[in-house]
C-alpha cells in the first residue's frame, strides 16, 4: 500500500473559468457631463437584477436592501465609468455599510441602449 491509495483520482476535466472581460484600462472619474451618453436607469431596473441575481446564485434576498442602505448612506466613494461597443462598465469603490475603515472594490456592466444591468462583482460579502 503507498501514500496514494488514499488520495481521489484526478479530475479528467477542470471547467474552465467564467470569463467576465471586464476592460482594464479607458476610464473616466464619472461627471456630470457623463449623464448625455448615460441611458436612463431606473430603481426598477437595478432591483430586478439584484432579485434576480441573488435568486439564482446566492439564495441572500436582503441584499437590495443592504445596497439601497449603502447608496442611501453616501458608501459610494468612487465612481469611474468607460464605454466598449454596447455595454457601460462602472467601476469603483464603496464603503462599508457597519464598518467605517472598510472599504470594497465593485465592478458593473450595463447595456448602453437598455440600462439593464448584464454583469456585477464586489468584494462585499453583503
Amino acid at each position: 500500500m503507498t501514500g496514494t491509495d488514499f488520495h481521489p483520482p484526478p479530475l479528467e476535466s477542470v471547467p474552465a473559468p467564467v470569463s467576465v472581460g471586464w476592460p482594464v484600462s479607458g476610464y473616466q472619474q464619472l461627471q456630470k457631463e457623463h449623464k448625455v451618453f448615460l441611458p436612463k436607469i431606473t430603481k426598477e431596473q437595478t432591483d430586478q437584477y439584484f432579485v434576480y441575481r441573488d435568486k439564482q446564485l446566492t439564495k441572500d434576498f436582503k441584499a437590495v436592501s443592504k445596497g439601497n442602505a449603502m447608496f442611501q448612506g453616501n458608501r459610494v466613494q468612487a465612481c469611474s465609468v468607460t464605454v466598449k461597443d454596447n455595454s457601460i462598465y462602472f467601476t469603483g469603490i464603496v464603503g462599508a455599510a457597519m464598518k467605517n475603515k472598510v472599504s470594497y472594490n465593485y465592478k458593473l456592466k450595463m447595456d448602453k441602449s437598455t440600462g439593464d444591468t448584464l454583469k456585477s462583482d464586489c468584494e462585499s460579502p453583503a
